[in-house]
C-alpha cells in the first residue's frame, strides 16, 4: 500500500494505526515506509491502559522539527521530544498553554 501512496504523493507521510496489532502481528515499519505509528497498551500488548507507544521515522522527526505552524498541546510531538527523559514536576504547575495555575 505504501508504494502506490508514495507514487501519488512523494512528500506524503504514512501513518499506521497499530492499536490492535502491535505485539501480535509482525510490523516492518522500515520496509513498509511507515513514518508515524501509534498504538495503545491495553489491546494486544495486554498492559495497563493509559500509555500510547509511538514510533517515528527520521523523515517524520524532520517534519516535526521543521514545521512552521502551531499545533494543539496534546499533539505537540516537538514539545514531547524535548521533554523526554526530564523531570516534569515543574510542568504540573502549568496549564497546556504554559500559564501558571493557581
Amino acid at each position: 500500500m505504501a508504494k502506490p501512496i508514495a507514487a501519488l504523493a512523494p512528500p506524503a507521510r504514512l501513518m499506521a494505526d497499530c492499536v490492535t496489532t502491535l505485539g501480535g502481528v509482525r510490523i516492518d515499519f522500515d520496509a513498509w515506509g511507515v513514518d508515524y505509528a501509534y498504538c495503545c497498551t491495553q489491546k494486544c500488548l495486554g498492559a495497563p491502559p493509559g500509555m500510547s507507544p509511538l514510533a517515528l521515522s527520521p523523515r517524520a522527526l524532520d517534519r516535526i522539527e521543521t514545521r512552521r505552524w502551531p499545533v494543539p498541546f496534546p499533539l505537540d510531538l516537538r514539545l514531547l521530544r524535548r521533554r523526554a527523559g526530564r523531570s516534569h514536576a515543574a510542568d504540573q504547575a502549568r496549564g497546556p498553554d504554559g500559564a501558571e495555575r493557581e
